[in-house]
């Protein structure tokens, strides 16, 4: 009986760690930094799908400013006599008229 429970007691150390590893894993996949880090939320994406959003040359966009929204950036990119508030996809959400 006691040589049975020696033999078990490694079992349940593993499965321990794989749980801990587990929880460890989900709860970096739901950070937003990593999140967003996969998805392509940077600059140069932003540029190059609000580029191809509005026909404007890439070289002619620069980024502004930043701000985060709730999960995701948004940036201000002014190019092409325009500013834009948009995101990493080129999702516009206003546009102006750059001064």
């Amino acid at each position: 009986m006691f040589a049975s429970l020696v033999t078990f007691k490694p079992f349940i150390m593993r499965q321990k760690k794989l749980i801990s590893l587990v929880i460890l894993v989900l709860s970096l996949s739901a950070c937003g930094s990593l999140t967003r880090s996969i998805n392509g939320d940077t600059e140069k994406n932003a540029i190059t799908n609000l580029s191809i959003a509005t026909d404007c040359p890439a070289e002619n966009l620069k980024v502004i400013s930043k701000r985060k929204v709730s999960w995701m950036t948004r940036y201000q990119i002014e190019g092409c006599g325009k500013i834009y508030d948009a995101d990493f996809s080129g999702k516009i959400y206003s546009e102006k008229d750059a001064q």
